[in-house]
């Protein structure tokens, strides 16, 4: 279990043993219907940047917990609009307009107790995506024409997670499909 760290000293940890044990360590085989499976996902994630002025309200290298609203978003959207937030207060309120370098998110590490659906996957990939050509095109901005250009990635982005998401298969004529 992951203890948050203030000033050196151990607090609450983020996730109780309960929690642990009813969501992260959960003891059935994937795909057993004859017990209930957790309905909540939970998500930890901390970010680190290269911010010369880092904020306050936004700490770096600090555990956060997310929980999914059932039936309405789940935990890595309500993450994403969260570290969105942050990106945008390091380029706008951080960064003065005389800057060279890129100011903004460098590393991501994210812990769940269930993997991202295939919408999800889609919103991580896209948001590393969008750091990564932030940090490309701040690059390009500052070489000259003839400098040979690689574009490199740079975002760091880590998930590990405990359970499969569970997909429930359906039959249409016929044809299995998959539910999220």
């Amino acid at each position: 279990m992951l203890d948050i760290l203030i000033n050196g000293v151990s607090q609450e940890p983020l996730v109780s043993l309960k929690e642990f044990n009813e969501n992260f360590a959960f003891p059935f085989k994937y795909g057993d219907t004859s017990k209930p499976w957790p309905r909540k996902t939970i998500l930890l994630y901390k970010y680190s940047s290269n911010a010369i002025n880092k904020s306050f309200i936004y700490p770096e290298n600090t555990w956060k917990k997310v929980e999914n609203e059932q039936g309405r978003r789940h935990a890595e959207v309500i993450m994403i609009e969260s570290l969105r937030s942050i990106q945008d207060s390091l380029e706008n309120d951080f960064c003065c307009p005389a800057q060279s370098l890129y100011e903004g998110i460098h590393s991501i590490e994210v812990i769940q107790s269930y993997s991202p659906c295939s919408s999800c996957s889609a919103e991580l990939c896209s948001f590393k995506r969008t750091l990564d050509e932030k940090i490309t095109a701040n690059r390009i901005a500052r070489i000259s024409l003839t400098t040979n250009f690689k574009r490199l990635e740079e975002i760091k982005f880590q998930i590990t997670f405990s359970n499969f998401y569970m997909h429930t298969e359906k039959y249409k004529d016929g044809k299995k499909t998959w539910k999220d």
